[in-house]
């Protein structure tokens, strides 16, 4: 009787198996950048929504400190807003500049010069602004109106852009 001798199979080692090969891996990364790139305008818009919400908000919180400090003091003029310790103004830092003028000018800074009225400017801090952005700023007067600034530098206070941006 003859003893069975164990013979192991050979497998033949294939090269490439359970791998990706570079064009494979370049193709799908591009794929994943053009859909990026197609869907990263519409994430960012409820982002920029609620940012200039927020920037509405703290335009009214910046216009009662500046009512509070001018009735303890002698009116608006001299008013600094950088130092009115809103914290919204702090947190919005980033995305938004505060600035304000007497209505009427277009020089905003952030120390009034007048001392009977002001107007409030949250501006967007886009380098460059977009053009197809119709709120690049929030405006906020002493008598309570709100407006949009336009590209141009003017303020819309009767438009649909005022009623798109302060929603």
């Amino acid at each position: 009787m003859a003893i069975p001798t164990f013979q192991p199979t050979v497998v033949a080692h294939r090269r490439g198996i359970g791998g990706f090969s570079l064009v494979e891996l370049l193709v799908v990364l591009s794929v994943i950048a053009v859909l990026a790139t197609l869907a990263w305008p519409n994430l960012r818009q409820p982002i920029d929504r609620a940012q200039r919400t927020q920037a509405g908000a703290c335009l009214l919180q910046l216009g009662a400190w500046v009512e509070r400090e001018a009735r303890q003091g002698q009116g608006y003029a001299g008013l600094d807003i950088r130092n009115a310790g809103v914290g919204c103004a702090r947190t919005l830092g980033e995305a938004f500049v505060f600035k304000m003028s007497a209505p009427g000018q277009a020089d905003w800074g952030f120390v009034s010069t007048n001392a009977h009225r002001w107007q409030l400017l949250a501006q967007r801090r886009e380098h460059p602004p977009s053009a197809n952005n119709p709120c690049l700023g929030l405006v906020y007067r002493d008598n309570g109106v709100r407006g949009v600034l336009e590209a141009d530098g003017t303020i819309a206070w009767r438009s649909q852009n005022r009623r798109q941006c302060w929603h």
